[in-house]
């Protein structure tokens, strides 16, 4: 049987700064469950939506200090009233970020009453956990990003111009771009081998071998036939790790969303992307790089179960009252 090995996780926050409604939970669900290719079940970081009412209404800076006061120190995310409006969430950064970064004189609109300052993307939903894990990698950070739209900086600024990658995430071709091979294992008997010179020639240096999932184990779990490197033949009874490619038009993967039905806040809107452009957001498109081939992205923290992944562990995300 061909299993899908579980990559590490890690996870954010999102904190509604009004109370939380389906259609501003269901934004926020929709666009990392495409974004995240989530359909493929083997995340590597999750979420949690949190509705605290001592949150409502305070400014984006007194949230940042109020999370540092109780020791989450990580970057978070705002939802808003205009979250469903905009398809659109606000990414901040750490306080820790502002005294590490390196500003020249006239980059950033300074506040004398401000004692560091909040550095903040307003972003298109399905971009943040691409943007999130790139930046944990080192690729870029959100400086980089927020200077693209704005320059100088302005922590106060409403950035009415969403930032956007410009992708629509539910387009099969996106696959390629941005999405690495899962970490699989498979018997012998599922596998096919090769040292052809013609096939071997496609890596530098050569491998001594490589293999793939033979056509009825890729049919049935999910994943296109493709050559991966390895380092030898397997033995005899031996379990092999290799890369799978997802397959997505495979029935395995559901093409739909989570059911929430015993969600703790219903989703408004269930069926329908949120990546069609829309003509309302002025998008800010930038090359992006991209330098991990981690198999997934993120993943949800719900109440409810709402499939079960390839491992036999199922997928969780949640939207909490507080």
């Amino acid at each position: 049987m061909v299993v899908i090995i579980p990559p590490p996780v890690q996870s954010i926050n999102a904190y509604s700064l009004s109370p939380l409604t389906a259609a501003m939970n269901g934004t926020i669900q929709h666009g990392f469950y495409d974004g995240t290719y989530a359909r493929y079940g083997d995340p590597i970081v999750s979420f949690t939506v949190h509705d605290r009412p001592e949150f409502h209404g305070i400014s984006h800076y007194e949230l940042r200090i109020t999370l540092d006061s109780e020791g989450s120190l990580d970057p978070f995310l705002i939802i808003d009233d205009r979250t469903p409006e905009l398809d659109a969430v606000w990414y901040v950064q750490s306080t820790e970020f502002d005294q590490t970064l390196p500003v020249e004189p006239g980059q950033v609109v300074e506040y004398p009453h401000e004692n560091f300052t909040l550095w903040q993307a307003h972003m298109q939903v399905a971009d943040v956990p691409i943007s999130a894990v790139s930046w944990d990698n080192g690729c870029g950070d959100l400086a980089e990003t927020v200077w693209s739209a704005y320059h100088p900086y302005d922590p106060h600024d409403p950035q009415d111009q969403i930032i956007s990658m410009g992708i629509n995430w539910t387009d099969p071709s996106t696959q390629s771009g941005f999405w690495g091979p899962a970490n699989i294992k498979a018997n012998l008997s599922e596998l096919e081998w090769s040292a052809e010179t013609r096939i071997l020639q496609s890596w530098l240096p050569p491998p001594p071998v490589v293999a793939r999932l033979n056509a009825a184990a890729a049919k049935q779990s999910g994943f296109f036939q493709k050559w991966t490197w390895q380092p030898r033949l397997a033995p005899a009874g031996a379990e092999v790790e290799l890369g799978g490619y997802y397959d997505w038009t495979s029935p395995r993967w559901p093409t739909g969303y989570p059911d929430e039905a015993r969600s703790t806040v219903e989703r408004a809107d269930v069926g329908a992307s949120k990546l069609t452009p829309r003509e309302k957001v002025e998008r800010v498109n930038r090359p992006w790089q991209t330098g991990f081939s981690k198999s997934s992205l993120f993943s949800f923290q719900i109440e409810a179960p709402w499939k079960t992944c390839p491992t036999g562990e199922a997928s969780y995300y949640s939207s909490k009252k507080e």
